[in-house]
């Protein structure tokens, strides 16, 4: 299988929104450039595909943002369910911090949910410290906070 992290691939159908490829294309660049006005924070989107199958996504924030004031992240990952837990969660986090760093990042906020112990591993394996632990209170949902310090690229 060879997997690539792609800044846009044709839609394999997975989610009922991608089926129309225009439309879908048309939401990947409002999420670069969001519309005038709107509070929507601009962001890199990368898809992790085998060929033109969907295997998941990350999302690389400007700034960190967050659906809740705590709780703020540059980054957003996601794997297909059906592709959980075959390493392609890190490997592609893995990527994306490389892209991160290529957009000029120096340093990352992520959160995973306390609960999600996979998400956690990963980011405590590609060197994210923990820097505080949030409850949401009308949910009571914990989160964990990490920083990922990106190195400075090299020059020859």
């Amino acid at each position: 299988m060879r997997e690539t992290l792609v800044e846009s691939a044709r839609p394999d159908g997975v989610k009922a929104e991608l089926r129309d490829t225009d439309t879908h294309i048309h939401y990947l660049r409002s999420l670069v450039r969001p519309p005038a006005g709107s509070r929507a924070v601009p962001q890199d989107v990368f898809w992790l595909v085998d060929g033109t199958t969907y295997l998941g996504e990350i999302r690389i924030r400007r700034r960190a943002s967050g659906s809740h004031p705590s709780i703020k992240s540059h980054l957003y990952y996601e794997i297909r369910p059906s592709r959980r837990g075959r390493g392609l969660g890190i490997e592609m986090l893995r990527r994306g911090l490389l892209k991160a760093r290529a957009l000029g990042h120096r340093r990352l906020l992520a959160s995973a949910q306390e609960s999600n112990q996979p998400s956690r591993r990963m980011l405590e394996q590609l060197g994210a410290r923990l820097i505080a632990r949030r409850t949401i209170p009308h949910t009571g949902g914990t989160f964990r906070l990490y920083e990922i310090r990106l190195a400075a690229r090299r020059t020859a």
